[in-house]
C-alpha cells in the first residue's frame, strides 16, 4: 500500500536510506550524521517537502521523498546543482526515492514515482543519478531523460509533467 509520509515513518526511511547509500565510509559521527542531514532530513524538515510510503504487512519497505518547489539553499548545501541552473526553471521538483532489496524488481518503485508526480503541481522533476548506477535504467524506463551529464559521472534527469 502507498500512502503519505508521516513523521512515524521516519526510523523506517531513515534506516532504508542508510542500507541503500552508496557511501558507508566517514571519517567521524559527526561527517556521518551531516550526510543525513544533507540528503534525507533536509528535504523531510523542508516546507515544501512532500513524500510518500509503501508499507507491506506493516512495514516501510520504500520511499520517495523530495520538495514540490527546488529551494535555492540547495545550491550552498550541495554545491553541485550549480550546474544545472538552467533546467531546474523547466524542472523544479526533485525527488529521492530508496527501496529495499526485497521489494525492488517488482513494480513498486514505478507506483512510487506515478504517485509523487500525481501530487505535483509543477512543471517537471528532476533527479540526479549516474550512468553506472544501478537506479538509471530504471529512470529511463519511467520516462526520465537525460539532460546533462557533468565530467564526473553525474547526470541530471528530468521528467515534463
Amino acid at each position: 500500500m502507498i500512502r503519505a509520509y508521516t513523521h512515524e515513518d521516519y526510523p523506517s526511511v531513515r534506516e532504508i536510506f542508510w542500507d541503500t547509500s552508496t557511501k558507508t565510509q566517514f571519517e567521524n559521527q559527526d561527517e556521518k550524521d551531516n550526510f543525513q542531514k544533507q540528503y534525507l532530513d533536509f528535504y523531510i524538515d523542508h516546507s515544501d517537502f512532500i513524500g510518500f510510503v509503501y508499507e507491506d504487512n506493516g512495514f516501510v519497505e520504500g520511499y520517495i521523498i523530495g520538495l514540490k518547489i527546488f529551494d535555492e539553499t540547495l545550491f550552498t548545501l550541495h554545491t553541485i546543482y550549480k550546474n544545472f541552473i538552467e533546467l531546474i526553471k523547466d524542472y523544479p521538483s526533485e525527488l529521492h526515492i530508496n527501496l529495499t532489496g526485497a521489494t525492488r524488481g517488482k513494480g513498486v518503485g514505478s507506483k512510487l514515482i506515478s504517485e509523487f508526480e500525481n501530487a505535483l503541481e509543477t512543471t517537471g522533476v528532476f533527479l540526479l543519478t549516474s550512468k553506472h548506477a544501478r537506479n538509471f535504467h530504471f529512470y529511463l524506463k519511467n520516462h526520465y531523460e537525460c539532460l546533462k551529464k557533468l565530467d564526473n559521472g553525474v547526470v541530471f534527469m528530468g521528467k515534463s509533467l
